[in-house]
């Protein structure tokens, strides 16, 4: 099924695709595959944090996904005259929250046929704590859409910028956490990734409303420039310790021109990935046949995010060389469509991907 819809789109790009904007799509299928492939060096790879790939992956695929969902609310207030802001809080809890929350229990549900409720329970207080120990994306890009709603209507308002208004609330949620120490509930994620969201909606703003050829030049040469900075300097990033260029004698020294280098690195680098992520979509945008089965992947992030994790690991006769991780890529992208469309229509797919039938359903897929 999935091959015959890509064997019909690769014959004739519609309308439909120019309106959803194909190199986005095609972005959303490059940024669900560097997840898979990262988790799949993860789980077959005892020292991957100093795997190369792995390294150049974690370096920017989640701000990569919070950029891109801050270019579709951009591409979808483009087309609504209005903002409810309560409609659009109820259409991002059931196609985010209710996913997230869903997935608490169903991998118990759906795979061990178990349901231990002190286990359960020892679960529910981790992700409480932290959400890291569930789908934190969900939850995360559901408060920062409603960060969004609030400082959109501030906007309207005020007139006050985007841009200003998200340094205030980032400088003043910053300011809340170091006074009151309170770390819970993901509030740190939130705060590092409302900044990727807000800048991918600025970004596409601009980009809409100064839109021409020598722009469009402009931007092709931003975007190879950041590809160079990021091929260049991802290989001093470390996800779990300082990054690798601190261990110079100039470094080691300390001092307040080395704490802005490293956070001046640390927040650099992710936009560089993302903006060679952008590059390589817009080239392969291109190719139909490509361009065709990325955007298909693209459109299905969500479902296989959710899943592929349990389709790594049930292939382990290739070892845990390449060989194993691509099997693995393989497999758990396989085993991820095949659910999706074991489920397609049915009340479990609605509950646990947010498929639910709202009247804007078409904006939530954007």
């Amino acid at each position: 099924m999935l091959f015959n819809e890509i064997k019909q789109k690769s014959l004739k790009v519609t309308d439909v695709d120019v309106s959803r904007k194909l190199w986005l799509d095609v972005a959303r299928g490059i940024a669900i595959i560097l997840v898979v492939i990262g988790h799949s060096i993860q789980y077959n790879v005892s020292d991957f944090d100093n795997s190369f790939v792995f390294r150049s992956i974690y370096s920017f695929h989640m701000p990569l996904f919070m950029f891109i969902s801050g270019i579709g609310e951009s591409l979808s207030l483009q087309k609504k005259q209005t903002l409810c802001v309560m409609k659009e809080v109820k259409n991002k809890f059931y196609s985010l929250f209710i996913p997230f929350v869903a997935w608490i229990f169903a991998p118990y549900i759906l795979f061990t046929h178990t349901f231990p409720l002190s286990e359960v329970y020892e679960k529910i207080l981790k992700i409480l704590k932290s959400p890291d120990n569930g789908y934190w994306f969900l939850y995360v890009l559901f408060i920062i859409y409603c960060l969004f709603f609030l400082i959109h209507q501030i906007k309207i308002k005020t007139k006050i910028p985007y841009a200003i208004l998200t340094l205030l609330f980032y400088y003043f949620l910053r300011i809340v956490i170091h006074y009151l120490k309170f770390y819970y509930f993901g509030i740190g994620s939130v705060i590092h990734h409302f900044l990727f969201f807000m800048a991918g909606f600025i970004c596409y703003g601009i980009h809409r409303k100064y839109y021409s050829e020598k722009l469009k030049t402009i931007e092709y040469g931003i975007l190879l420039l950041l590809t160079i900075f990021f091929i260049c300097l991802v290989r001093f990033w470390f996800r779990i310790s300082e990054p690798s260029f601190m261990e110079y004698d100039f470094f080691q020294r300390g001092g307040d021109l080395c704490n802005i280098l490293r956070w001046t690195y640390l927040t650099f680098i992710p936009y560089c990935g993302i903006a060679f992520t952008f590059l390589v979509s817009l080239i392969l945008s291109n190719s139909v046949t490509i361009s065709a089965i990325l955007s298909k992947l693209g459109r299905l992030t969500l479902e296989i995010y959710v899943l592929h994790s349990f389709g790594l690991g049930f292939i382990t006769k290739f070892g845990n060389g390449t060989l194993g991780i691509i099997m693995n890529i393989f497999f758990a992208f396989v085993f991820s469509i095949a659910i999706i469309y074991s489920l397609k229509g049915c009340f479990l797919s609605k509950i646990l991907f947010g498929k639910f039938n709202l009247k804007n359903k078409k904006e939530l897929n954007e």
